[in-house]
């Protein structure tokens, strides 16, 4: 984004977001920071506070702010203090990129838990602002009331200012379509992804080899297995494993890449589909939550539901062949994806979306 200033023509806020420890690289991370820089770009005064959930951190040190942004996985920690606070009150807007009692992986005791204490939270706060129509409306059902809300996506320009070369073009997007097919998954390795899914419809298709970027310490069970599934003899030396890559390596991985493959079981929004999108690269997408909003079913990659085929697993599979069998196809939904990436909201454009309703919140 670098310090380029915007104009604004609202007043300039005092706002603290809330959040989690923000170096981890995931989307909703990733998401709270460039909004927090972008703001700021346009003349407000943005301050973050990570909470570690020791017990520590207390409402009173943001009194003085006009509006708090609260992401919504501190649900826990706030659902008592926002309700509890003692002396002047600042709007709260919840930050839901979405509720994580939409996450279908979940145990049935765990979901139930998770909806109680996102009702009550969300029963505390003055607004909503989420990346997706679909986190939005996930949230007002659990609140049991039509909150005040914004959708605000995320940019297509996460990229910006990184000294990369220009995106691919059309010839670039036929060419790589036509050659090895390359596919990466992008995001950590934790159940929500999806990964095992993913590797069991790769060995249905000997001529596809895999590139994971992602953290494996989330779920460090998890990643073990996954890792054992990729030695298996159907798998063996087509599976790579790169951790997690900054931008310019992961610019590097989705423009050597033929397709983009994190069939999640939930994406709030999904920005790494509008980040494979920039390289032309058709996305294998959840079904579930805000990735219809950018992932045409079909057209720019699929929607990946198990109710379709009887598995997630025998979904990707017959989603694979048909690409690896059909190169056109795959030459069109790349250049489609790549088309669609251009005409998405730049985060300035969000970022305006984003004050404009937080000065009214």
């Amino acid at each position: 984004m670098g310090n380029q200033k915007y104009s604004r023509t609202v007043m300039a806020l005092r706002i603290e977001l809330w959040g989690p420890p923000l170096a981890p690289l995931t989307g909703g991370n990733l998401y709270d920071r460039i909004l927090a820089e972008t703001l700021r770009n346009r003349g407000h005064q943005v301050t973050v506070r990570e909470f570690a959930g020791d017990g520590s951190e207390t409402p009173a040190a943001s009194a003085g702010a006009d509006v708090i942004l609260q992401d919504g996985l501190l649900h826990r920690e706030f659902r008592r203090r926002n309700v509890h606070w003692e002396g002047r009150r600042p709007r709260i807007v919840a930050l839901v990129h979405h509720p994580q009692s939409s996450e279908p992986e979940r145990g049935k005791a765990e979901l139930a838990r998770l909806r109680g204490e996102e009702h009550a939270y969300l029963r505390g706060v003055d607004g909503l602002l989420s990346p997706s129509r679909a986190s939005v409306e996930a949230a007002r059902r659990l609140a049991g009331r039509r909150l005040p809300a914004a959708v605000v996506p995320p940019g297509r320009d996460r990229f910006a200012g990184a000294a990369l070369p220009p995106l691919p073009g059309p010839e670039e997007i036929r060419a790589r379509a036509l050659g090895p097919l390359r596919i990466a998954h992008v995001g950590n390795v934790i159940p929500r992804k999806r990964l095992l899914e993913l590797l069991e419809g790769l060995a249905a298709v000997p001529e596809g080899t895999l590139a994971v970027a992602g953290r494996e310490d989330p779920d460090p069970d998890y990643a073990a297995a996954v890792r054992r599934r990729a030695r298996a003899p159907d798998l063996v030396n087509r599976v790579r494993f790169r951790g997690a890559l900054g931008p310019a390596a992961l610019a590097g991985l989705l423009r050597g890449s033929a397709l983009l493959a994190v069939p999640s079981t939930h994406e709030g929004f999904g920005i790494v589909y509008l980040e494979g999108f920039a390289f032309g690269l058709p996305a294998l997408a959840a079904a579930s939550g805000g990735a219809a909003e950018i992932v045409t079913d079909g057209e720019t990659g699929w929607l990946i539901r198990e109710a379709e085929s009887g598995s997630a697993a025998r979904r990707i599979a017959a989603c694979l062949k048909t690409l690896a069998a059909d190169r056109g196809r795959l030459v069109a939904m790349g250049l489609r994806a790549a088309e669609r990436h251009w005409v998405h909201t730049t985060w300035e454009e969000s970022a305006a979306a984003a004050e404009r309703f937080l000065v009214q919140a």
